[in-house]
């Protein structure tokens, strides 16, 4: 968890001075040059249970400046569900005193967190409570499942998208020194988030491209539309708690195949029950013919494109790929090697930081984060030729287990 804490370190920024939606309260502005300190600050929050829960979850409206939320206190506490909702700072995670660099980057930062398939609001808050108790600001976006199923391109799942992009676009520019954070989960958020970029590609200002300092890609997707895999997907979102993808499985890597396969603890693909066998054969004859529309094909063609090929240059790009000095430099390619080698420094110190003390024994020795990671996937995945032998046989369990059904 410290990782992201090592990630920003390196930021220097101006106090902070935070605008955000929140209700019509007249909540006191954390800023650092306020000497009163962190018990004056957020008083008349804290006096209020219910005042706290409202500056904690504050609903967005359309503008980007601050707009009137009302709140009947005697009423029930649920909220409707909305496409996206922000999440502020804990007050007991902010640095009033200005004197950390790192806690000031924290509050001039947005983590943006685009869900699975299927997730409520309440699903995606516990990961958003963790990002605010360490001073991060925090957008949970989410999108309705009946409104994916009638999906079409240009339609109101990307008018959902390009009312957050607009919203961010507009915090951004209030003032220089504010950033994004991404966090995608499986498929769905990884489509999201290319959709987001292509979006504020579109945008004139291209130094909003620049404030995106990094991506979480969690429940990793897959590099391509493949039907077996949307059919798995729709299957769990449709069955949830019954679906065999939730019950105890962990995701192993395939690539050598362009999938992921589940496993139990046992190193053995699960057997779903033959409803959800029969939905997964009906739900991949769907997504055959699905995928393969000229207009939804092409248009998941461009996002997957835009993410493999026109992203931001982020810190994992070191870890994945590593650097190299090249013979006889220019000077840029010296300026730009020691730029390499302090990102490199970043990201092994982040990876340092975010394992326990038996997996740093394993890494003390790596002089590079690429060096680093090469050794925890190797621990932890096996060799490629490990991974195949795991693959072939979990393909052969696959096929027997069509064969019965």
């Amino acid at each position: 968890m410290s990782s992201l804490s090592g990630i920003f370190n390196d930021l220097s920024l101006p106090p902070p001075l935070i605008q955000v939606p929140v209700p019509n309260i007249n909540f006191p502005i954390p800023n650092s040059d306020c000497n009163s300190g962190p018990k004056l600050l957020y008083s008349l929050v804290a006096s209020s249970p219910a005042l706290l829960k409202l500056y904690h979850s504050a609903d967005l409206g359309k503008a980007p400046n601050p707009t009137a939320y009302k709140h009947d206190i005697s009423s029930s506490t649920s909220v409707p569900e909305v496409s996206y909702r922000w999440h502020l700072p804990e007050p007991n995670a902010l640095d009033v005193s200005g004197t950390s660099d790192c806690s000031s980057a924290k509050m001039r930062t947005v983590v943006v967190l685009l869900g699975w398939l299927g997730p409520k609001q309440k699903h995606l808050k516990r990961y958003a409570d963790w990002y605010t108790s360490q001073g991060f600001h925090a957008i949970t976006f989410t999108l309705p499942m009946a409104e994916i199923l009638k999906y079409q391109p240009g339609g109101k799942v990307e008018e959902h998208i390009d009312l957050l992009v607009t919203h961010l676009a507009d915090w951004l520019e209030e003032e220089p020194g504010k950033n994004l954070l991404f966090h995608t989960f499986s498929n769905t958020g990884w489509l999201t988030y290319g959709v987001m970029l292509e979006k504020f590609q579109k945008r004139h200002d291209p130094s909003i491209m620049g404030r995106i300092r990094g991506c979480v890609v969690d429940s990793a997707p897959v590099a391509a539309p493949d039907p077996q895999v949307w059919a798995s997907g729709f299957s769990a979102a449709f069955l949830k708690k019954h679906s065999v993808a939730t019950k105890g499985t962990t995701r192993v890597d395939a690539s050598e195949s362009g999938m992921d396969v589940l496993i139990d603890s046992k190193g053995v693909a699960p057997k779903p029950a033959v409803t959800e066998a029969a939905l997964l054969l009906v739900l991949e004859k769907f997504f055959e013919v699905v995928l393969n529309l000229l207009t939804v094909n092409r248009r998941l063609s461009d996002i997957l494109g835009l993410l493999s090929a026109r992203q931001p240059s982020y810190l994992w790009d070191i870890v994945d790929k590593g650097f190299s000095t090249p013979e006889n430099p220019t000077v840029e390619q010296l300026r730009q090697e020691k730029k390499e080698k302090q990102r490199d420094a970043n990201a092994l110190y982040a990876i340092q930081q975010a394992v326990d003390d038996a997996n740093f024994s394993r890494i003390m020795g790596a002089s590079t984060a690429k060096e680093a990671w090469d050794m925890l996937k190797e621990e932890f995945q096996g060799t490629a030729k490990v991974r195949a032998v795991k693959l072939q046989t979990m393909r052969r369990d696959l096929e027997n287990l069509k064969m019965k059904v």
